[in-house]
Order: structure tokens, then sequence, then C-alpha cells
């Protein structure tokens, strides 16, 4: 879709404006075309893997870029006995999963603990489906409607 709005682009900068008249018509259909898109990707109860999820999977990571201290920071709270839960929270885009990929795989190169599992978390929280998934990752049962 993004191809062909590309296309569409080029054509408007070098074509008349009788010309640029009909491809409005051909960019309302494409508007509705990306409307079914977005809404086929929208999932209201939140987005949940009912498999086993990755433990001790290296995680594929880009390069940190000015954001060496926080993950040095996390880093120490990982290790020290002071905290017992980290929480990474803020603006989308901002490298909180690269920083936490680094960690993932700085955990594994370590081999400090038994288990390093990765687990994903929407928006659209499901405090059943976390629970659950985290007990999978260590091999543990629990029931399904009991929050716990």
């Amino acid at each position: 879709m993004n191809t062909k709005m590309q296309k569409i682009e080029r054509k408007l900068s070098v074509i008349s404006y009788i010309s640029r008249a009909r491809l409005g018509k051909l960019v309302c259909q494409m508007i509705e075309e990306v409307k079914k898109i977005y809404h086929q990707g929208c999932f209201p109860g939140g987005v949940a893997i009912y498999g086993q999820p990755a433990n001790g999977v290296t995680l594929p990571t880009t390069n940190l870029e000015g954001e060496t201290e926080v993950k040095d920071q996390v880093w120490r709270y990982l290790m020290g006995d002071e905290v017992g839960m980290i929480g990474v929270r803020g603006m989308g885009g901002i490298g909180k999963t690269t920083i936490m990929k680094h960690s993932n795989n700085q955990l594994l190169k370590e081999t400090l603990f038994d288990k390093v599992i990765w687990i994903t978390v929407s928006k659209e929280l499901n405090i059943l489906n976390l629970q659950g998934a985290i007990a999978r990752a260590m091999n543990q049962f629990l029931p399904e409607d009991v929050l716990e």
C-alpha cells in the first residue's frame, strides 16, 4: 500500500490540475482499502500467544545510541539486591524495548540465572494471559480462570 501511495504522490507532483482530479477517486479508494487493512489489525481484547514463551532466546537488537547510561542503570538494578522489580515505561519509540533486549541478551551471556524469559505485554493488558505466559515459561501450571 505504501508503494502505491508513493507512486501516486510522484504522479501528483508532475501532472496537471485536471489530471489530479482523476487521481482523487483512486486516492479515496485507497483510503478505504487502508481503513479495512487497519481494522483487520485491531485486536480489542489484546494480543496473546498461548504457546510456550521464548526461554533463553537471544533477541535481535540495534545499536544503542545515547541510551547506554539507562541500560547500565537497568543492569545495576538487575544485578543488585535492593530492587526486586523493574518497570520500564515512556513514550513510544524512545528505546525501551531495545534497552531491555540488550539486557536480555547480556543476561543470557552471563549465565547468572537459571531462566531468562521474554514476555511482551500489550497495551490491552490481560492479567490472566500474562500470568499464564509467565507460568508456562517457568514450567508451572495455574488455573486459567483464577487471578493469582
